[in-house]
């Protein structure tokens, strides 16, 4: 078909639903702040040109396609007709054509199946649409990836080969007989420019070669008996452009472009692009106005733009990361698809000389987002731009206070809309898969850019949930079962379809683990296993086929235990978020609704959270997510009534007395000004140094340089040093990660 074809393919995946909306009292929710969501160039797909009139898609953050068409090549932009805002539109001499759709039957992975139901067909200049009927016959047929594959004046040719002339009030089918040779499945391709010939392709498997024949026929559009059909070794992609037949071959030797009049497609003339064997090379062929378009699709690195005799090569650049042809039959300069580094899908003319002008430019719109996170006081997230060096980032964070947001900081790459971002306090790390590295981040400095064996599933302090281990963010590594659990240093884990989990403290390895056993029947699966204090979440299947969902909340100290149908994603202080699901068209759009679920009381609530859109937890009572323009944060009332806990602290476990001991602490909630207490192996407090609040959970500038409260070095020795400091929420005094005991640790004092 003769559209465009853009990185938009990659978004169709998220369901479009009705959007996200603001928190409100009756949801169980108290509003905190609102956070506008960065603009970005939309993604955008040029759907069809003629002459100076070109149409385009532009994807937006409700989750749709705005159609938009401009008379001056790009330079203004108006909303498109509604009758003709589809993807299967083709335009010529100013016309636009598209069919209408009936009976569709979605496809899924594969093209879907429709009927005809008509056509319209649109003068943007003058403002005008006039809608074609079908007869019954042309309406019964199915066609497979139904659209048209071609259109001259009132003529169109249709995907299954069909041709009708629309030039009445209903279209009326024109006989094409394919000559002697042409194999039965050979089909009308495209048209000349008059609508009196098509080009046809067509196959038939060799068995002795083990591969297809390709052969191209020509035939004319009254019934007469087109010449015989011609074998065309190496057939990689044919079009029609004017009164000649292109396509380009790969055979052994070269990869060639070849043309010939339709009048006589025996004597064609051909230019080699590349010596060398192209018999398996991954190429396109799109023309335009007399410019053949070849690229290779497997890079998109490399377009030739052949006009006669000529030749120009066109390449990707630090800027362009991209190429692809368009394949609109006669805008007034051929027209060519770019990636841009900044700008995203941009569209360039083919000046005579071979340049390319990028000037057709997407509107911004706001991002949507790929992945969100939120702590205490800020929301991290990636953004919807495409590439992994992107520039600016799609990472970024802004911290919050009330209604009080801060800047925006973007936060070094490569990342792009396939990571995954996961925050705890003033932490960060974000993750793609094996292949790339993984980025370790305290607050804007990057700390830790790796590869790892398995992507990272989960954060909690300075600990990350990968595979089968737990790494911390000083490089130590744990091995553990597969897909654990973290809450800070404790981790939890439980073997694929077995019943008992195990919950062991990585800071304390001396510690006796805690086993739990789950109650037999249900299949449980280590995939979804969660952990918040003394807490383990999980999902299990039941029901006689084993496809109902269950949430099992446990706690596995005391054993007590809540269910409550559903999936369980994210586990706080009190609470869990819940997944419920309805089938859709298709296994992958089934609609989500989302669930706030008090799993002490047994109250839920529904959250205001669309289906497709990013919604995030704290684990301690707030919650983030994404509407069409905004970030939403609200509290849950009534939950992380608890006192905030420590998750852990990397800081040297030794220093000379005279130097600076710093350590990193993170606890689970926002803290008030406190103070680290020093004290001697026997109990002895020699120094008290101030804490500053924190409103992240995390501490980052207490230090002690190894002396007393008078200024003395200290004896060489093991010191004890207890956080001392409360809650800004008024829950208490920080605890350890068990929440049984003081927050504390050692370091040892050189002299």
């Amino acid at each position: 078909m003769r559209r465009a074809v853009s990185w938009l393919v990659a978004v169709l995946a998220l369901a479009a639903w009705s959007p996200s909306t603001p928190a409100r009292a009756e949801d169980g929710l108290d509003p905190v702040t609102s956070i506008p969501l960065p603009k970005m160039y939309g993604p955008t797909s040029l759907v069809a040109a003629s002459q100076d009139v070109v149409v385009r898609a532009v994807w937006t953050a409700s989750r749709k396609y705005e159609y938009e068409y401009s008379l001056d090549n790009g330079a203004g932009w108006k909303p498109a007709p509604q009758s003709v805002a589809s993807f299967s539109l083709i335009g010529y001499r100013g016309l636009f054509y598209r069919m209408k759709l009936d009976d569709v039957v979605d496809g899924g992975e594969d093209c879907d199946s429709a009927k005809a139901g008509g056509f319209v067909i649109w003068d943007p200049v003058k403002g005008t649409t006039r809608t074609v009927d079908v007869t019954p016959e042309q309406g019964a047929v199915v066609i497979e990836c139904p659209g048209i594959a071609d259109a001259v004046a009132n003529r169109v040719v249709l995907a299954d080969g069909r041709v009708l002339d629309l030039s009445g009030s209903t279209a009326r089918s024109l006989p094409v007989v394919f000559g002697e040779g042409a194999p039965e499945n050979t089909r009308a391709i495209g048209i000349s420019a008059d609508g009196t010939t098509v080009l046809g392709r067509g196959s038939v498997w060799d068995a002795k070669k083990q591969a297809e024949r390709q052969f191209l026929a020509v035939a004319s559009t009254d019934g007469t008996t087109g010449r015989p059909a011609m074998e065309i070794p190496g057939l990689i992609g044919s079009a029609v452009a004017a009164d000649r037949m292109h396509y380009l071959v790969g055979t052994k030797s070269k990869l060639a472009i070849c043309r010939a009049p339709l009048a006589d497609p025996t004597k064609p003339s051909c230019l080699t692009l590349r010596k060398g064997d192209s018999r398996n090379v991954d190429a396109t062929l799109d023309v335009s106005q007399g410019v053949d378009e070849v690229i290779y699709r497997a890079r998109h690195t490399t377009l030739w733009l052949r006009k006669g005799n000529t030749v120009k090569r066109v390449t990707t650049t630090a800027t362009i990361r991209a190429l692809l042809g368009t394949a609109f039959r006669d805008p007034s300069r051929p027209l060519v698809y770019g990636e841009h580094a900044a700008k995203g899908d941009v569209y360039g003319r083919v000046a005579p000389n071979g340049k390319v002008d990028w000037s057709i430019v997407s509107r911004k719109v706001p991002a949507y987002l790929a992945s969100l996170a939120v702590t205490p006081n800020r929301v991290t997230a990636i953004d919807s731009r495409p590439f992994v060096d992107a520039s600016p980032s799609p990472l970024w964070y802004r911290t919050f206070s009330g209604t009080t947001v801060g800047a925006e900081i973007r936060l070094a790459g490569p990342v792009d809309n396939s990571w995954r971002v996961y925050a705890s306090g003033r932490r960060t790390v974000v993750d793609c898969c094996t292949s790339l590295k993984t980025g370790y981040y305290d607050d804007a400095k990057r700390v830790f850019h790796q590869r790892q064996k398995a992507n990272a599933n989960g954060l909690s302090g300075p600990y990350v949930a990968t595979g089968d281990y737990v790494r911390r963010f000083d490089g130590v590594t744990y091995r553990t079962l597969r897909n654990p659990a973290i809450f800070g240093s404790l981790v939890a884990t439980i073997p694929d379809l077995g019943r008992t989990i195990t919950v062991r403290d990585l800071a304390k390895p001396s510690s006796t683990p805690i086993t739990m056993t789950l109650p037999a029947g249900p299949e449980y699966w280590s995939t979804d296993l969660l952990m918040w204090g003394d807490w383990i979440g999980l999902t299990y299947f039941g029901g006689p086929d084993h496809d109902q969902m269950t949430a099992l909340v446990r706690n596995y100290r005391t054993g007590e235990s809540h269910t409550i149908s559903g999936q369980v994603k994210a586990l706080g202080d009190g609470y869990a978020l819940i997944a419920r699901y309805q089938p859709s068209h298709t296994e992958d759009d089934d609609v989500r609704t989302a669930y706030v679920w008090k799993y002490r009381t047994g109250q839920s609530q529904v959250l205001p959270v669309q289906s497709g859109y990013e919604l995030a937890t704290d684990g301690v009572g707030q919650l983030a997510w994404a509407t069409e323009t905004t970030i939403e944060v609200a509290k849950i009332q009534g939950v992380a009534t608890t006192a905030p806990r420590l998750l852990g602290v990397l800081a040297a476990s030794s220093f000379k007395a005279g130097k600076t001991w710093k350590p990193a602490i993170d606890t689970s909630k926002p803290l008030n000004a406190g103070t680290l207490e020093i004290r001697t192996s026997k109990g002895k407090l020699v120094r008290s140094v101030a804490t500053q609040a924190t409103a992240s959970g995390s501490l980052r500038k207490a230090t002690w340089n190894g002396r007393d409260a008078k200024g003395r070095k200290v004896a060489a020795g093991t010191y004890t040093w207890t956080l001392k400091a409360s809650a800004r929420d008024g829950s208490g005094t920080v605890t350890d990660v068990t929440g049984r005991a003081a927050a504390t640790g050692t370091v040892k004092v050189k002299r």
